[in-house]
């Protein structure tokens, strides 16, 4: 205890002596001090610790410590820590003081360190496009970072690295350094981007994963001369005449090059395109063609020489068409007269790969009926001369097939993109012949991005995919992207081209937060009691957040775009900082507030409290400068337009017709100190909306289920935009309710948008908005409110079965009626195909299929598709047909009638024939009824009554047995009416065969509503 008592003391006397002054300290000893850790890296700010193990035995004697610049040492353990570092050079050492009064001590590295604040990318000394070839430095500015000797810059194109640098400085505290490095850029950086990363590599101690802080990035636009996309052509080109010519200049470059073609004398006009089309070459044609490919960075030329060939005939056959197009599986047909004047000879035909031919004088027919060839290219039309040479003309023929299918996507993307940064659209068209033919254009909403044609041959159709980069910005958040394909086949062609646009993609653009005010006062000066309103409204993508930092003791933390006090006090002086962040960047607003304290003890009084008027209305106030008496005359009211009359110490103010937006209105009086003390009223000239408007943001005509639409209401002239509420409904349903944070008192137009996905259940459903001007209990009541028109939505959506489930197996009778109902709805209305069994009849295209008599080639299987132009839904039906037997020769359902002999006929008619007119009591109801072959099948067939029947004989000695049961069982059920105890003689009477028994006696049960 004594011992721990004299260590504590000596630290604490160390401690007062300024940590002892070591004068020499030997780091080699043999017993030396060990911290833990054994390397300490701290972030500037934060709290640390550590621990140090004086000596590992005994030590010699209690003269043991740390010295430090900073933090506490706790007795022998022995413990430094510090609760805020904010030293950067700071080195603690531990000792012990030996037997020989030598000092044994080791000293902890103590890394502290700062991020990088901010890294920032730029073009030394070099704005705008850059040129290849050409030098030019990158730079990367890394501020208030430390140590920045441990600090890596690296430099970057797209994902590849170009560079690495290290800092060489050993300054410890926060600095600023730019790193540099030089490049040669080429036509291939055009449309890169170019940026840098800051790495604070702190070692094993420090932060895993290491502080990294990446620059914007800049996109680079390299001009470069224009290089040909093909570079090479036959030195000399024969081509036949009335042939086609095409020859191709096509270059790449930066900025896009023009052409400029010098043709041989009497060639043609002018042409300043890529590719040069003669559709029929003359001998004029011939020559050497130059084409002059050129920028602002330089020029290529290309030399075409051209040789006509001239078949040197008389009377060249003509073909009627010139030039055959055609699509895939349609028939066609072409005429050639051989020859316009007598042909020598009559050796003249047609050369054809597909078709037919036939002779009408010296014209002949081709047709084909369905053209099922991709690669049929020409048809020769030719005659043979005196002298026995052949006089020919070529008709081509382009074989087409429109795009089966369009579709458009984000080349290895999914999901939101983020501002600033490289993206590639892609479109891929399918089944599409011939692809060379075919022109692609992007779109954003309804602006054409950029449009490219293929190069490709091929002549059968092809799958082909577009690709175009972008960089999204703010503005394309929203926007909808898509391509359209045409299929441009000449004049020859159909008219207009075929084209299959894809569909649309719903941009989602990730942007840092942007203030929606650009500028406040450096200083903002408020009157105590007032209220205090500061904005730091922001627009972002994902929406921001808000973190504000409050004068001490001002309050709870806020987290709101706009922070409001009603009633300000002294201790709301102050800077007020806001922090706008989301998962893009952070931008911050420093809002500076002074309070001023007016300290009256009489302060003037408005009436009312607050102003609202309507802009160009009258109004008036009045202001009480004193309530009780002024200590002298010096009081008034300060205001920017109006009428001011004293009355003692009341003072009026009125204005005849308010025309400025912002208005301020003092009260003051002039105490016996010379201090003003005054009153402001609150003043909201306010003008309701002049018009309100509804549409669908970049979206006319149907809209198809599922898929997003925006609403937008375009609210015009409206002060103050702040108090303005709007309201979207669909029918009398509310939809969403937003509320402007514009703060702008004079009149604006502002449009408000909310996003929506319909449903079946909206179609037909009126869209509409409505805006109010809420401006509180001071305003007019109720709140001016003006309403847009309605839209009426149509929502396009796929099939919908009225029955959604049938039988897995539906059994018919032969002869019976089979309806199959396949009812549905959908919008477009769908139209209905079924598929049948084989041999079941024409095809039917109604929504319930009805057999009035089904026969055993009706089994089977019945295909119904539903379609309209939003999807497909297929209803199948199995049907088995079972044969009929009983019914085949059972009446009523038979052609064969039966005659069945009772009692009655035996009788001989059943009894004396009565008047119509005579009148005849109405019988008692048996106990039992006897039937007869004529009341049979009423009576059992009776739905509204149970029968139970007794078949027997007169000679059937068990029938005796069970007479006198069936009579006990008549008399027990006499009274209900429902149930009927019946008997019939089967040896008198003929019974329907069915309906006959094997054995007597038979009791059986007719049961009724069977």
């Amino acid at each position: 205890m004594f011992s721990l008592c004299y260590a504590f003391f000596a630290v604490y006397l160390l401690n007062s002596l300024h940590d002892f002054h070591v004068s020499s300290c030997d780091e080699n000893c043999a017993d030396k001090p060990v911290f833990t850790p054994s390397r300490l890296v701290v972030k500037f700010g934060d709290p640390t610790s550590a621990t140090c193990l004086v000596c590992q035995h005994n030590c010699p004697n209690s003269l043991f410590g740390l010295k430090k610049s900073a933090g506490q040492n706790l007795i022998t353990t022995i413990l430094w820590k510090v609760d805020s570092l904010t030293e950067w050079d700071t080195s603690p050492e531990c000792y012990y003081t030996g037997a020989d009064n030598n000092h044994c001590c080791s000293t902890l590295p103590v890394t502290v360190y700062q991020p990088p604040k901010n890294v920032s990318f730029s073009f030394l000394n070099h704005a705008g496009p850059m040129t290849a070839g050409h030098p030019y430095t990158l730079q990367c500015h890394v501020q208030e970072v430390a140590p920045v000797g441990n600090l890596n810059v690296t430099f970057y194109r797209g994902q590849t690295e170009l560079h690495r640098i290290q800092s060489n400085n050993t300054e410890k505290t926060p600095m600023n350094e730019t790193f540099t490095l030089d490049i040669t850029p080429s036509k291939e950086d055009d449309g890169g981007q170019y940026w840098c990363e800051a790495k604070l590599d702190l070692g094993p101690e420090g932060p895993q994963t290491p502080p990294v802080v990446e620059s914007g990035k800049l996109t680079a636009t390299v001009y470069y001369e224009p290089q040909l996309k093909e570079s090479s052509h036959p030195d000399l080109i024969t081509v036949t005449k009335g042939d086609r010519l095409q020859l191709d200049c096509s270059a790449v470059g930066n900025p896009s090059p023009s052409y400029n073609w010098t043709l041989p004398s009497a060639s043609g006009s002018p042409f300043s395109d890529d590719i040069l089309t003669i559709e029929s070459v003359t001998l004029e044609h011939k020559g050497q063609y130059i084409c002059s490919v050129h920028n602002d960075i330089g020029t290529v030329t290309v030399k075409f020489n051209v040789d006509v060939k001239d078949e040197n005939s008389a009377d060249k056959p003509v073909f009627t068409p010139s030039r055959l197009v055609v699509k895939f599986g349609d028939p066609t047909s072409a005429k050639c007269l051989a020859c316009q004047n007598t042909c020598p000879k009559d050796l003249y035909n047609l050369e054809k790969c597909v078709g037919n031919v036939t002779k009408n004088g010296t014209t002949i027919s081709w047709e084909v009926d369905s053209l099922t060839e991709w690669d049929i290219d020409v048809i020769e039309c030719y005659y043979t001369g005196n002298a026995d040479n052949q006089c020919r003309c070529t008709q081509h023929v382009t074989v087409y097939q429109p795009p089966k299918n369009v579709s458009f996507s984000f080349l290895n993307h999914a999901g939101p993109m983020t501002a600033g940064h490289p993206y590639t659209l892609q479109c891929h068209v399918q089944e599409v012949a011939p692809v060379g033919n075919l022109n692609v254009t992007f779109y954003r909403g309804q602006t054409e991005l950029h449009r490219i044609q293929s190069n490709n041959t091929e002549k059968t159709p092809m799958n082909e995919t577009f690709t175009l980069d972008i960089t999204p910005s703010k503005e394309d958040d929203g926007g909808q992207y898509w391509c359209e394909a045409k299929l441009d086949l000449g004049p020859e062609g159909p008219q207009t081209p075929p084209v299959v646009e894809s569909g649309k993609l719903t941009a989602t653009v990730y942007y840092e937060p942007q203030l929606k005010g650009s500028s406040h006062p450096d200083l903002i000066t408020v009157t105590k009691g007032d209220r205090l309103q500061l904005n730091c409204s922001a627009v972002g993508n994902p929406s921001p957040s808000y973190n504000w930092t409050l004068p001490s003791a001002t309050g709870s933390p806020f987290s709101g775009d706009i922070l409001t006090i009603e009633s300000v006090t002294l201790e709301h002086k102050g800077q007020y900082n806001c922090s706008v962040h989301n998962n893009i960047g952070t931008v911050t607003v420093k809002f500076n507030v002074d309070v001023k304290d007016e300290n009256c003890a009489d302060k003037p009084v408005f009436t009312p409290s607050r102003l609202v008027v309507k802009f160009g209305d009258p109004t008036s106030a009045k202001c009480l400068a004193c309530q009780h008496t002024c200590p002298n005359e010096l009081y008034g009211l300060e205001k920017s337009v109006g009428n001011v009359t004293k009355n003692g110490t009341t003072i009026s103010w009125d204005i005849d017709r308010v025309t400025e937006w912002d208005i301020s209105l003092m009260c003051y009086y002039t105490g016996d100190d010379n201090n003003q003390c005054c009153s402001t009223l609150p003043v909201t000239v306010y003008q309701p909306p002049k018009n309100v408007s509804f549409s669908f943001l970049n979206h006319s005509g149907p809209m198809t289920a599922g898929h997003p639409y925006t609403l937008q209401c375009h609210v015009q002239e409206v002060a103050p935009v702040g108090n303005l509420n709007v309201i979207f409904y669909r029918g009398q349903t509310e939809l969403g309710r937003l509320q402007s944070k514009n703060t702008e008192k004079t009149p604006v137009t502002e449009t408000f948008t909310l996003d929506i996905t319909p449903s079946k259940e909206d179609d037909g459903g009126q869209y509409w908005c409505e805006a109010k001007l809420d401006l509180g209990p001071e305003g007019p009541q109720p709140p001016p409110v003006v309403e847009s028109g309605k839209l009426t939505a149509t929502v396009y959506y796929e099939p919908q079965l009225k029955e959604s489930s049938h039988p897995d197996l539906i059994t018919v009778t032969k002869g019976d009626r089979l309806q199959l109902n396949c009812s549905a709805v959908g919008n477009p209305s769908p139209s209905y195909n079924w598929t049948l069994p084989s041999a079941s009849g024409s095809p039917f295209s109604g929504d319930i299929l009805t057999i009035e008599s089904v026969t055993l080639e009706h089994k089977g299987q019945y295909n119904c598709s539903v379609h309209n132009d939003i999807g497909t839904v297929t209803v199948k039906f199995n049907v088995d047909v079972k044969e009929a037997f009983i019914r085949n020769f059972s009446a009523p359902y038979s052609l064969l009638q039966r005659h069945l002999v009772g009692e009655e006929d035996k009788k001989g008619g059943g009894g004396e024939a009565r008047r119509p007119d005579q009148h005849q009591p109405s019988p008692p109801r048996p106990l039992i009824t006897e039937l007869t072959t004529s009341s049979f099948l009423p009576s059992v067939m009776d739905i509204q009554r149970d029968v139970l029947l007794f078949y027997y004989t007169q000679w059937c000695g068990f029938c005796s047995v069970l007479n006198h049961i069936i009579i006990q069982l008549a008399r027990l059920l006499q009274g209900n009416s429902t149930i009927t105890v019946a008997r019939v003689n089967v040896a008198r009477n003929d019974l329907p065969w069915e309906f006959m028994v094997d054995h007597v006696p038979t009791i059986l049960l007719f049961p009724r509503y069977r």
